[in-house]
């Protein structure tokens, strides 16, 4: 799939900065046959290369990366200036870094270093004059949530632990990692929930989506919220949360239930897709401490299929709000008359959203649905009416922009082939991971 879409891309002519294309197809090349190298087993922490580590779970969140970072791109690339590939390929330098370490402290500091080229995106492409108070804030928020887990970490290996994940897994099954106090756990998990975010530490995520340019936010809803779903998937494994489970999954139901409440009331579109995404990730979160292996897998399943989904919904948002010049949603109408081919992906995207099967995001809510149902019966409510509040807002957004008369004007800009291009590629790869899903963990 991913050298088929590259070679369209090549053959096609996206033509500027062909050296552009031939690095992303070479990248790709040795990823794929890393799998082939390292991996010695689908289990967590398998295939273990000096300090990097290639079990399944890494391998498919670093193809999601390098994916994501490949189409967020394009749209900028003839809008904006053509430098911001710099950032975008160092961003993804560090991704493949984060998602194949082993160490701790080398986990950390990239965990850390992929919010800077964000940063950097955010204060000199971004739209809006408060973006320099969004960026410090996003910055400061998310940093400042992660120093209890540098702390925890430092403080195990002065104690002899070995500073390697797998062996803190081993050394967990024995109860060594075990012993640690509960408010300790909640604020090592806090670096994990910001950067997810969970609903509570999500206030940086609709200032970030707002004021930065479509290519940063396709980034963050994509890629960069999921490293706190990598990290907790990891961190699940090494310390014992049972004690808390409860506590994470009412906080991840209640998040799913309050941001679905939010996005019914919302008006402006940006902040009404970074909302569904806190609402999904949240539901993520709580379907990770249910202690179920779907609820497990079906969070996986969510993490892979919203990484490709929710970009999608912030291209869609920037195609209208580049037309019309605003951001309100009963300012953008009637665009069904006019681009009635990027409508019909963006109504395919928007169901996909809404887990419709038999897509990936089906299963992946299926499965957690289905963990917290056994979980605990009273939460059942809050499920219930949160994915009827989730189905309603989708339909008021979608029915809202595409139907009646324009009212911001005839615009003369066509459609440009990257931007057919992009909902192509995307529409391929849920596809596909939707129909291979033995393939994926």
């Amino acid at each position: 799939m991913l050298f088929f879409s590259l070679g369209l891309m090549s053959f096609f002519g996206l033509s500027y900065k062909k050296y552009m294309w031939v690095f992303f197809y070479s990248f790709f090349f040795l990823l794929y046959y890393m799998k082939f190298l390292f991996m010695t087993g689908d289990s967590f922490f398998s295939g273990q290369f000096m300090f990097f580590n290639f079990d399944s779970v890494s391998l498919f969140f670093l193809y999601l990366s390098v994916w994501v970072c490949l189409f967020s791109f394009l749209p900028m690339m003839y809008s904006e200036n053509k430098s911001s590939f710099f950032l975008f390929l160092l961003i993804m330098t560090v991704l493949v870094f984060l998602f194949t370490t082993n160490n701790i402290f080398m986990f950390f500091l990239t965990f850390e270093l992929s919010l800077i080229p964000i940063i950097f995106l955010i204060t000199s492409w971004g739209s809006y004059k408060e973006r320099i108070f969004s960026a410090y804030y996003f910055l400061m928020f998310t940093m400042i949530t992660s120093i209890p887990l540098l702390i925890l970490m430092g403080l195990m290996v002065y104690l002899g632990f070995s500073n390697y994940l797998n062996s803190f897994f081993l050394i967990s099954m024995g109860g060594g990692v075990n012993n640690i106090p509960w408010f300790l756990k909640i604020l090592v998990l806090m670096g994990f929930m910001s950067k997810l975010p969970i609903y509570g530490l999500h206030i940086w995520l609709p200032k970030a989506h707002v004021d930065a340019p479509v290519g940063a936010s396709m980034i963050l809803a994509g890629v960069l919220l999921k490293l706190g779903g990598y990290g907790l998937m990891r961190i699940f494994f090494i310390m014992s949360f049972m004690g808390l489970s409860f506590f994470f999954v009412l906080l991840g139901v209640l998040g799913y239930f309050f941001t679905a409440v939010i996005c019914m009331r919302q008006v402006d579109m940006k902040i009404l897709v970074a909302y569904s995404s806190v609402n999904h990730m949240s539901l993520a979160f709580s379907g990770i401490f249910s202690y179920y292996y779907l609820g497990f897998k079906g969070s996986f399943f969510m993490f892979f299929g919203h990484g490709i989904v929710s970009p999608m919904m912030f291209f869609f948002v920037h195609f209208m709000v580049f037309r019309s010049m605003t951001r309100l949603m009963h300012g953008n109408k009637g665009y069904f008359s006019m681009y009635s081919t990027i409508m019909y992906f963006m109504f395919i995207f928007f169901i996909i959203n809404l887990g419709v099967p038999p897509f990936i995001n089906f299963f992946g809510e299926f499965g957690i649905f289905s963990s917290l149902f056994f979980f605990n019966n009273y939460f059942f409510f809050f499920i219930l009416y949160g994915f009827m509040m989730s189905g309603v807002y989708v339909y008021n957004f979608f029915t809202t922009s595409t139907q009646g008369k324009p009212n911001w004007g005839f615009s003369s800009l066509s459609i440009y082939f990257n931007e057919i291009f992009i909902c192509m590629i995307s529409l391929v790869g849920i596809l596909l991971s939707s129909l291979f899903l033995d393939t994926i963990m």
